[in-house]
């Protein structure tokens, strides 16, 4: 069997507002022209069956931009994702339900470059609304380990395409 991981930075926040909290952050008039045009890419290259969201404002804004193209496939919020260490995030995704075989993960840096990182030994930082595909060759999500993924996409808004 296999797994896949779609993993999504959050789109381009706002900085408007020095006095917001940074958890309260929403996107920001760039990122909400880039993740309506990267969900859209996004759908016609992949078909996930759960989107899982941090809960922070700027990670479910584009959650929910996404999820505007898989309207069936729920968002679950999960709280741990906000700052999270590429070991939280490991921990997270281990306890994933195998009945979910493809699944979008939205969350921050640098966290997520770092688990890219883990999973496939490779390093490269992932930009405001990237997206880094992986595809593991286990069966179920506690199995995903350091070095057992490959990547099989990875785009970005200002990639070009």
């Amino acid at each position: 069997m296999e797994l896949k991981l779609d993993i999504i930075r959050h789109a381009k926040s706002s900085w408007d507002d020095p006095s917001q909290r940074d958890f309260d952050r929403p996107l920001n008039s760039r990122g909400l022209s880039d993740a309506p045009i990267m969900a859209k890419r996004y759908v016609s290259l992949y078909q996930p069956t759960l989107l899982l969201s941090s809960d922070a404002t700027r990670a479910i804004q584009t959650a929910v931009i996404f999820h505007r193209e898989f309207p069936k496939i729920p968002i679950v919020k999960e709280n741990r994702i906000y700052e999270a260490t590429p070991a939280t995030l490991i921990n997270i995704i281990s306890q994933l339900p195998s009945e979910h075989s493809h699944i979008a993960l939205f969350g921050h840096q640098p966290g997520l470059s770092a688990l890219v990182a883990y999973f496939t030994n490779s390093d490269h930082h992932i930009p405001t609304c990237g997206i880094s595909s992986l595809k593991f060759y286990v069966d179920e999500w506690k199995e995903c380990a350091q070095s057992t993924a490959k990547e099989i996409g990875f785009i970005y808004p200002r990639d070009g395409k």
